[in-house]
């Protein structure tokens, strides 16, 4: 009967073991998505590259933290667990400030959205508008001494 559950224990070990490197994976290709999409954003200029990295970090830290979970679930010595809660708390924290730090970022966006709203086109781009005149009015001066 012993011989029975050691074999059914092994099986269970082994699907957990193999469930947390899928976990693992996945988490890995979430932050690898994440970074080539902030990539393809930042060569298209695009505003809020931040968030999308972030976003993706925070999904990947809860495949983590689930992989972290799972790994209790084979745990032989008191030690091993008392590691594997730090890490859970660690991660939990991680993922807390994350969270914040994302949501710092949406309401700043939605602000800077909000103040963009009330004003036209020529307002939206006047500062570029402002550095195009002082650098025509650089050339002119530098012109001026030339001569």
């Amino acid at each position: 009967m012993s011989e029975i559950y050691n074999n059914i224990y092994e099986i269970y070990e082994f699907v957990i073991k193999c469930t947390i490197i899928i976990v693992d994976l996945i988490s890995a290709g979430i932050i690898c998505f994440a970074i080539v999409k902030a990539l393809i954003h930042m060569f298209k200029h695009k505003k809020d590259i931040r968030l999308d990295v972030s976003e993706g970090i925070l999904l990947a830290l809860e495949f983590k933290l689930g992989g972290e979970v799972l790994r209790t679930l084979i745990v032989r010595e008191l030690t091993e667990l008392l590691i594997l809660g730090i890490v859970i708390v660690l991660m939990a924290a991680l993922s807390v400030f994350v969270q914040w730090g994302i949501n710092t970022e949406r309401k700043a966006a939605s602000l800077e959205r909000k103040n963009q709203r009330g004003k036209s086109f020529r307002d939206r781009f006047k500062w570029r508008r402002d550095e195009r005149r002082k650098a025509e009015q650089k050339n002119l001066d530098d012109d001026d001494v030339r001569f």
